[in-house]
């Protein structure tokens, strides 16, 4: 690639920085989409889809509520 760029007189881009974690979920998680509410990043979980777990966190709500009823 550098002879293409010397050939069109072009300046080769920076590979550009990639973001870490924190940055991404900051983001990302800034309110609850349900109740509008600031959400606190409490701490991650390697290996699981956003809507298993977010299924998960659902069924430990509902089984919460039941138990109060």
């Amino acid at each position: 690639m550098p002879k293409v760029y010397k050939a069109l007189e072009m300046t080769a881009r920076k590979k550009p920085e990639k973001p870490d974690f924190a940055v991404l979920m900051k983001g990302f998680l800034r309110k609850c989409i349900l109740c509008g509410d600031r959400l606190f990043f409490t701490s991650a979980q390697a290996g699981k889809q956003a809507t298993k777990l977010l299924s998960e966190r659902l069924d430990n709500l509902e089984k919460k509520r039941g138990l109060l009823s």
